[in-house]
């Protein structure tokens, strides 16, 4: 595509013209290639994990697997623990002053805290 191709005024130009500007310099090769690694620490085995939460007070991480159903818990000592949930789930967060519980967003119920101890849904 050529410029003359694209007619955008004000702000929507400056922004088409840094996208433009972010492609022609992948294209080109220009962009530093990043290297990355990962070690597994928690042999979980999610399809999907999403939704990774680091709770300091806890020091402990949370996440979901999405199509498995799952709320985990891993806290760097001890082996990571799940709780099954009632349907897809999309994402967790953490709630102050709830050690081992998290909210969660499932796909048909909404949001609902689940506690990891209890196993029980508020």
């Amino acid at each position: 595509p050529t410029r003359a191709a694209v007619n955008v005024a004000g702000a929507d130009a400056r922004a088409l013209r840094v996208c433009a500007a972010a492609a022609a310099a992948g294209a080109g090769g220009a962009a530093p290639a990043v290297r990355s690694h990962a070690t597994e620490v928690v042999a979980c085995g999610n399809t999907l994990g999403e939704s990774p939460v680091w709770s300091a007070e806890e020091q402990a991480l949370y996440w979901v697997s999405s199509v498995g159903k799952e709320l985990w818990r891993w806290d760097l000592v001890n082996p990571a623990t799940r709780r099954g949930l009632p349907e897809v789930v999309g994402c967790c967060a953490l709630v102050s002053g709830q050690s081992n519980a998290a909210l969660v967003a499932l796909e048909h119920k909404g949001v609902g805290l689940f506690d990891m101890r209890s196993r029980s849904e508020e």
